[in-house]
C-alpha cells in the first residue's frame, strides 16, 4: 500500500508576518563585524599626502572610534567620541585639558595622559601610547582602551593589511 504525501500546511498571513518579524528582531540584535578600514589621500605634493586607518565604534552612541593618521612628517592616534563628549579630568602646567587613558595589552596596563582636543571630542594619544597599540596589534595582541568610563575593544580584523599600506 502507497503512503499518502500530503502537501505542508499552508503559511498564513500572520505566520508569514511573524517570521518576518523574527528574522528581522534577530538580524537587528546581531553585531557586524568591526574591522579597520582604509583611506587614503593623494595629493600632487607629498607634503599633502596622508592616510587614515580607522577602527568604527562598536556602538554609535557612547563608543569610541579610533584613528591611526599618517601623514609625510608622522603617524597619530586620536580617540573621537560618539555621542557624549569627553570630560576633561586635569589640566597640564600649560593650560591644555588631559585625559588619563589606559591601554591594557593581554593582561597588562599601561596608563598615559593624553590631550583633550577642542570640541570635547577628540583625543590626541601620546607618541609611547602610538607605540605600544600598534606594536600590540601586529603581535596579534588584545588592546583594548579605557577613556572617561567608556572602553573600545581593538580588533585585529584587517589591521595588519591596511597597516602596511599606511606605512
Amino acid at each position: 500500500m502507497h503512503e499518502i504525501i500530503r502537501p505542508c500546511k499552508k503559511i498564513t498571513k500572520k505566520g508569514a508576518r511573524l517570521a518576518l518579524f523574527l528574522l528581522v528582531l534577530l538580524s537587528s540584535c546581531s553585531t557586524s563585524m568591526r574591522q579597520w578600514k582604509l583611506k587614503c589621500n593623494k595629493a600632487s605634493s607629498c607634503e599633502f599626502t596622508g592616510s587614515r586607518l580607522y577602527l568604527p565604534p562598536e556602538n554609535e552612541f557612547s563608543e569610541v572610534e579610533v584613528d591611526i593618521i599618517k601623514t609625510s612628517r608622522e603617524k597619530l592616534i586620536y580617540l573621537n567620541a560618539k555621542g557624549l563628549e569627553f570630560q576633561a579630568e586635569q589640566k597640564d602646567s600649560s593650560g591644555h585639558a588631559i585625559l588619563p587613558v589606559a591601554i591594557h595589552v593581554d593582561d597588562q596596563e599601561h596608563c598615559y595622559s593624553a590631550f583633550l582636543l577642542q570640541g570635547n571630542q577628540r583625543i590626541l594619544l601620546p607618541e609611547k601610547a602610538c607605540s605600544l597599540i600598534i606594536s600590540s596589534l601586529l603581535d596579534h595582541k588584545k588592546v583594548t582602551i579605557f577613556v572617561s568610563n567608556r572602553s573600545t575593544v581593538l580588533t585585529n580584523e584587517h589591521f595588519i593589511a591596511h597597516y602596511s599600506k599606511l606605512t
